[in-house]
């Protein structure tokens, strides 16, 4: 069986909300089909979809709204819990009521139903890729609109076409260098810095750091934010599947490390 060396994360792509869900949000169902129209990453599973030999994509299979997997569990730890948006939201992006804090029981039923299984997924697509090629490219993919939302800290309405997350810890030089130099030839406008955590909220949740150590680079952390324009996507899905990918691939499998 085929094992590619890169995992896709695709977290916000989803508007599902199940019924069970949908009974604790507060929203009237005009607000919520609004709500999940802002905070939805649109298209990012057809977006960053190619074929299993080149990725294995691991999609989150409900909203965000429900439950955000790329959040820390603990409320503590979450910056953006501040602002309602923990991993389970209590706001609206617009700073209004969502729902009513969960109880205990709310809150481990949502996790162990949807949190937990994709980040064991996730985890296991990527020892997969260790088991077979001693390192994984993880790209996290995500979509942002052309308007900065009010609970974004920042507000420049100048937006770029790409935002660029990396890792200081996880993401090589050459790998960031690769991926700003194949977009900026082709006429985007760049934007983005190193990011402050990786992939994933926790590690309790992520098996294989336990038996593999980070410390060898054994695995790659990248983030794209894409702009929320049709024809831009369709581009970028075009020079993704074509070109980066398979380079990744290549520069990966020869262990590119400088």
């Amino acid at each position: 069986m085929n094992v590619p060396v890169s995992v896709i994360h695709i977290p916000h792509a989803s508007t599902l909300v199940p019924a069970s869900a949908r009974s604790s949000i507060a929203l009237s169902e005009e607000d919520l089909q609004r709500e999940l129209l802002t905070m939805t990453d649109h298209f990012t599973d057809d977006l960053f979809r190619v074929p299993e030999n080149l990725a294995k994509a691991v999609t989150f299979p409900v909203s965000r709204l429900v439950v955000d997997p790329e959040r820390f569990v603990n409320d503590r730890d979450e910056p953006m819990a501040a602002k309602g948006m923990g991993v389970i939201y209590t706001l609206t992006s617009s700073g209004q009521p969502l729902r009513k804090a969960p109880s205990t029981q709310e809150r481990d039923e949502l996790l162990s139903t949807y949190y937990l299984p994709h980040h064991l997924r996730l985890a296991q697509e990527v020892d997969a890729a260790l088991a077979v090629h001693d390192r994984c490219l993880i790209v996290d993919a995500h979509s942002f609109p052309a308007r900065p939302l009010p609970y974004e800290a920042y507000q420049d309405p100048d937006r770029c076409d790409i935002c660029v997350g990396t890792d200081p810890f996880h993401t090589p030089t050459w790998l960031a260098d690769l991926t700003i130099h194949e977009f900026r030839n082709r006429g985007y406008l760049l934007c983005g810095g190193r990011s402050n955590r990786a992939i994933w909220p926790s590690p309790v949740h992520c098996s294989w750091c336990k038996t593999k150590s980070p410390w060898k680079l054994f695995w790659r952390f990248f983030q794209y934010g894409i702009k929320e324009n049709s024809n831009l996507q369709r581009l970028l899905r075009t020079l993704w599947f074509h070109h980066l990918v398979p380079v990744y691939q290549v520069s990966l499998a020869a262990g590119a490390d400088h």
